[in-house]
């Protein structure tokens, strides 16, 4: 997720794009969190 100094993220921007676009995401990256913890446990 870095890699792009040059775009700055207000909270205001972030609330907005978080409604939509990160409602997957969010749910993507639980996944990967949950397999991820998943094989360190096997």
């Amino acid at each position: 997720m870095r890699g792009q100094p040059n775009m700055k993220i207000t909270p205001r921007l972030l609330k907005l794009e978080i409604k939509d676009e990160d409602n997957e995401l969010v749910a993507i990256v639980r996944k990967i969190i949950y397999i991820r913890r998943k094989k360190d446990v096997l």
